[in-house]
């Protein structure tokens, strides 16, 4: 009796939520310009399960793939565009030359095993990579352009992957680089309400002798994952008024 009553339910029995709360989950976005790993697969079906399981119990999802379209690889990358690109292998398969010049790089980063050795340049090819994405960071034109250009191979091949699942499309895409405008307000409202505190040169917030410090700026003016991740929270607590949000690692 009871499983035809559920059969016969267009909503199996299941109650709505009596409240229905404002949620907004968090993909665990994957870098962009890296092929994901098993990893961010996993978060994507757990996130994607999650968003169907809370929107037929009735409450507000919001979906944000929160890319990592604004870190070290794609100084990385362009490091090895300036110095190894393929041009005919590019204009074959951008993906797949870039994935290449990313693998080329990191090996020879991982060679030099934190080593004092520098390339033609004068620099570690570690330090060199840095500098390309301080450059990015600060709007450099030349590396703009370039990342302006990768983006939208990276964000295709992304997207072929999410379509082979079946995954809903996503809400929102705002990766990293959506909030970099916004950090030096990070900065400025946590000086406001007197948590952050200088050391060693950087801006950091302090959580007590057994925790160690949040890194909020570096000592050369350089924001970090902190700082982004502080600016993405407001942003969903402000914007998208969510009552709940869920970090799917």
């Amino acid at each position: 009796q009871y499983a035809a009553a559920i059969a016969a339910d267009a909503r199996l029995l299941c109650p709505s939520a009596a409240e229905p709360a404002r949620v907004v989950i968090d993909y665990g976005g994957p870098n962009i310009a890296k092929a994901m790993h098993v990893g961010h697969l996993r978060s994507t079906i757990i996130g994607d399960s999650l968003t169907r399981i809370l929107r037929f119990m009735g409450h507000h999802v919001t979906t944000d793939n929160h890319l990592g379209d604004w870190g070290k690889q794609f100084g990385m990358l362009i490091y090895g565009w300036n110095h190894f690109l393929d041009k005919e292998a590019l204009a074959k398969d951008p993906v797949n030359e870039m994935s290449r010049l990313y693998i080329h790089v990191n090996k020879l980063i991982k060679e030099e095993g934190g080593s004092d050795e520098e390339d033609e340049g004068g620099k570690s090819i570690a330090e060199a990579c840095r500098l390309e994405t301080a450059k990015l960071h600060h709007g450099d034109p030349v590396n703009t352009v370039l990342w302006k250009q990768m983006m939208p191979w990276c964000q295709a091949e992304l997207d072929r992957s999410y379509v082979k699942l079946g995954i809903l499309p996503f809400d929102h895409t705002y990766g990293e680089s959506y909030y970099n405008p916004v950090l030096g307000e990070i900065v400025t409202e946590l000086k406001s309400k007197g948590i952050l505190q200088e050391s060693r040169g950087a801006l950091v917030v302090f959580h007590g002798e057994d925790q160690p410090p949040s890194l909020v700026q570096k000592g050369d003016g350089a924001f970090t994952y902190t700082t982004t991740d502080l600016a993405t929270i407001r942003h969903r607590a402000e914007v998208f008024k969510a009552n709940i949000v869920l970090y799917v690692v």
